[in-house]
């Protein structure tokens, strides 16, 4: 999230303590509608607002959250979504767990954000980096990845580079079309929509299935092209071992896929060995197969 809000409150408070001018805990709080001002009331009694905002439609209050910068986002039907900015000492034991065995556990933790919605489990986004390279990583409170991301130094922007600040969040329910939002229940009844993002004229959406988080894809007009998931090296088929022994001996799988499509079901795999590295597609029966 990283905003400078609160130091600029502060500042403009000290002003007001030396006449410069006045310090007003609901900073444009009269030009919000009543019912957002009414649902904050609701939902952090007691609680200051620092300053309301409007963003793509939404009331936005401003305020800290025991001790974290806090954003509430509202619409005209009530609350929406809370994102706090956190520090590692936040985070649940699992998710700190779960980063340090992910690979990632050398790499800057430059900021985590937690996300909450009605009716949709809490999740923990995590943004990394080392050197030019830059990552968002997602999990649940359980310390279940739900999503990993390239930012491609474009942090908090959409594909068109439209700050998400603006509005274009992808953790904001009306960032799911209404037609996919159907689709994927028909496809993954009781699944949670995490996140909604459109990149390389695709829609991505990732959902938390059955305790799995699943990236699904669709076009721009909603047809769906695929859906796929980490799968553990320790829960692949025979055959996809067998295939991997035969023609590559010596090299150990780095990374495994299972990929849902149109056309039929197959597994991505990264093998590697030394400085050598391979990536190649096998269908269920362990065949090798060219996708896309």
């Amino acid at each position: 999230m990283n905003r400078n809000w609160k130091v600029i409150a502060l500042g403009l408070c000290l002003m007001g303590s030396m006449g410069l001018t006045g310090c007003d805990d609901d900073n444009n709080a009269s030009n919000m509608p009543d019912a957002a001002r009414n649902a904050f009331e609701v939902k952090y009694p007691g609680v200051n607002v620092h300053e309301w905002e409007r963003k793509n439609g939404y009331s936005v209050a401003e305020f800290v959250l025991d001790g974290f910068e806090a954003e509430a986002w509202f619409d005209d039907n009530g609350w929406v979504m809370t994102e706090t900015d956190l520090n590692r000492q936040a985070l649940p034991q699992a998710v700190i767990d779960a980063f340090g065995q992910s690979g990632y556990d050398g790499w800057v933790l430059d900021d985590i954000d937690r996300i909450e919605r009605p009716d949709t489990p809490t999740i923990y986004v995590l943004e990394i980096e080392m050197g030019e390279q830059d990552y968002r990583l997602t999990y649940t409170a359980e310390g279940i990845l739900v999503n990993g991301h390239e930012n491609n130094g474009n942090t908090g922007e959409n594909e068109s580079g439209n700050n998400q600040d603006s509005g274009n969040n992808p953790y904001l329910p009306d960032q799911t079309p209404n037609s996919i939002e159907e689709q994927i229940q028909e496809m993954y009844p009781d699944a949670w929509i995490i996140e909604t993002d459109r990149e390389q004229g695709q829609i991505e959406v990732d959902i938390l299935h059955n305790h799995i988080g699943k990236e699904v894809r669709f076009d721009t007009n909603g047809n769906w092209l695929q859906t796929s998931w980490d799968v553990r090296v320790q829960d692949l088929p025979e055959s996809i071992t067998a295939y991997v022994n035969t023609h590559f001996a010596g090299y150990r799988i780095d990374d495994a896929d299972y990929y849902e499509t149109p056309s039929g079901n197959l597994y991505k795999l990264e093998v590697e060995q030394g400085a050598s590295e391979q990536t190649f597609f096998l269908d269920t029966e362990g065949n090798l197969v060219t996708y896309p």
